[in-house]
């Protein structure tokens, strides 16, 4: 009987070890999962936070091209409100011959148009009243059977195109020029006589005019 009952514990025993061992493996097995599982949920938690990154990147790019935009805007509405223009000729009620002198500036003394005062009756100039660019136009005509005339439209000392008018080739011929260029503002520009013969005619087919294309 004792010898029995001894197999009988032997038995026991042995299931309960292996009972143990086998919880033991199952714990280990759902302690791994447990941090394969921690694992995955870190990186997944380090790439959001990757990608957050980068989004808050995006949003800072583009903030600063709202910003960037609203000012070119703010800047474009600030030119449009900028504005210059004059026409000038002379009066045709007063019509002849104008004897401009050798280099000497054209007074044009009928104001057309004149917008934001840039053109001066007395000195015959243009001075820009904003920095921009600016067009300007100028005509001539030739006193019939004299000489060829030339004047110049004028940038302080440049000279930005010329018009000729021959009054011997043709009766009373006419010449115009035209030119664009970029002024700084209290810039300088005239009509001034250039070569040939140093007479026009003082009417309404000599012209000078101007206006500001583009403002800064």
């Amino acid at each position: 009987m004792l010898f029995v009952a001894l197999c009988c514990f032997f038995v026991m025993a042995n299931g309960v070890l292996g009972a143990a061992q086998a919880e033991d493996r199952t714990n280990g097995n759902d302690n791994q999962s447990l941090l394969g599982i921690v694992v995955q949920l870190q990186a997944k938690v380090l790439s959001m936070e990757n990608e957050a990154e980068k989004m808050k990147g995006k949003l800072r790019r583009v903030k600063v091209q709202q910003e960037q935009t609203q000012a070119d805007l703010a800047t474009l509405q600030a030119s449009l409100h900028k504005q210059a223009a004059f026409s000038v000729t002379f009066d045709h009620v007063v019509q002849g011959r104008l004897n401009m002198g050798t280099g000497g500036i054209i007074r044009f003394d009928k104001i057309v148009t004149n917008i934001a005062g840039g053109y001066n009756v007395g000195t015959g100039i243009f001075t820009a009243p904003y920095a921009g660019v600016y067009a300007f136009s100028c005509s001539i005509r030739s006193i019939n059977d004299r000489d060829w005339v030339s004047v110049s439209i004028t940038k302080g000392d440049t000279q930005l195109a010329i018009a000729t008018a021959d009054g011997k080739i043709d009766h009373w011929d006419k010449g115009s020029a035209f030119a664009t260029t970029y002024l700084d503002k209290g810039d300088q520009v005239f009509v001034k006589h250039y070569g040939g013969d140093t007479y026009v005619e003082r009417g309404v087919l000599t012209t000078f005019s101007g206006m500001l294309v583009t403002a800064d």
